[in-house]
């Protein structure tokens, strides 16, 4: 399955099952979604590890995790406020989210998908905005305006600064091909 966020739509379930390496959009179904309050203005989505928990974050800071494990019936499990407003990006790793926002990235703990706990918030340096993030093991990098930074994580309720590159090009991309030749953070 692959999961849309689909902003006012909500979040939407489609069957890619049997779809070859190439991606025909009319050969796409879309088998269950979740939308209304509180997922009214989807903005991204991330899958925990076993498959069954879709995090998305709201435009407004709310990160929200949908139970898929009925991918035809998806429902709301439970919510919390990152604010920061203007989320754009989140990322899943184990028990943690990191989404992306204009004040920063915020750290959630989603051991209980129902009451999902920010942990800590790493805040922008530069007076812009978070951009884009990227997990690589423990450590976490995200692009604002005119600079990469890399946290590690390990302690994801105290992240620890490990270095900052100043870039004029500040966009995240995990699609670089060769990540040995092209090492984190990509700026392709």
């Amino acid at each position: 399955y692959a999961y849309l966020a689909d902003g006012s739509g909500g979040v939407r379930v489609l069957d890619i099952s049997g779809l070859p390496d190439y991606v025909n959009p009319q050969t796409m179904v879309e088998v269950g979604s979740v939308s209304g309050s509180p997922v009214v203005d989807s903005l991204a989505v991330g899958v925990n590890s076993a498959g069954t928990v879709v995090y998305t974050i709201e435009s407004s800071g709310v990160l929200v995790a949908v139970d898929v494990s009925t991918p035809s019936m998806p429902s709301v499990l439970g919510q919390s406020a990152a604010g920061g407003g203007n989320c754009k990006s989140l990322q899943t790793q184990g028990n943690y989210v990191f989404a992306c926002c204009d004040a920063g990235v915020h750290i959630f703990d989603v051991t209980s998908p129902t009451s999902n706990t920010k942990l800590s918030s790493i805040p922008v340096q530069t007076g812009g905005a978070c951009l884009d993030i990227e997990l690589d093991s423990n450590i976490l990098y995200y692009a604002e305006s005119g600079r990469i930074n890399a946290y590690s994580v390990s302690t994801p309720s105290s992240p620890s600064s490990r270095a900052t590159t100043h870039t004029t090009a500040p966009q995240l991309d995990d699609t670089c091909p060769d990540p040995d030749t092209n090492p984190r953070p990509h700026t392709c």
